[in-house]
């Protein structure tokens, strides 16, 4: 907290020192603040702030391309492959090692995900009842989930 703190400080300071301060120039500074307490998080003890922020930002990059290729895909679904083609289907993913507050957010992000959308959240199972739109290939569904949003959102939730 210490760190993020001192991080908006810099940036405030940066835009009192501006000449036309603008929104602009909050997000130099704080982004300039962000790499001093980069610099310096040993000493002031925000590795983790850094470490989560830096995470945050990947993740947000992996989402956005994820969310482009999964656009794509539910268009050449939608226009080029036969109905009968398409395996829609239910499944349940497990999100036992999960937060109750992370399993949230992983529904929210597989919902804004075309293609996907989290029907049930079961807390004491601790599982997320997902609709796909082509599941043909399970563990490719099961791996994407995964690999691409789950494993990066907790490189900055933990």
């Amino acid at each position: 907290m210490i760190a993020f703190l001192m991080n908006l400080a810099l940036a405030a300071l940066w835009l009192m020192l501006s000449k036309a301060p603008s929104l602009t120039d909050f997000f130099i500074g704080y982004a300039i603040g962000f790499l001093l307490v980069a610099l310096f998080s040993k000493l002031i003890g925000g590795s983790g702030y850094t470490r989560r922020t830096l995470g945050f930002l990947r993740f947000l990059a992996l989402f956005l391309l994820e969310f482009l290729k999964a656009n794509i895909n539910v268009a050449y679904l939608v226009l080029f492959v036969p109905n009968n083609m398409i395996t829609p289907a239910f499944f349940d993913y497990d999100v036992r090692e999960l937060t109750k507050g992370e399993a949230l957010f992983l529904a929210q992000c597989i919902t804004l995900t075309p293609g996907t959308i989290t029907v049930d959240y079961d807390g004491k199972k601790k599982r997320l009842k997902i609709h796909c739109l082509d599941y043909s290939d399970p563990s490719s569904v099961r791996e994407s989930i995964t690999e691409r949003l789950k494993k990066p959102m907790l490189r900055f939730t933990r």
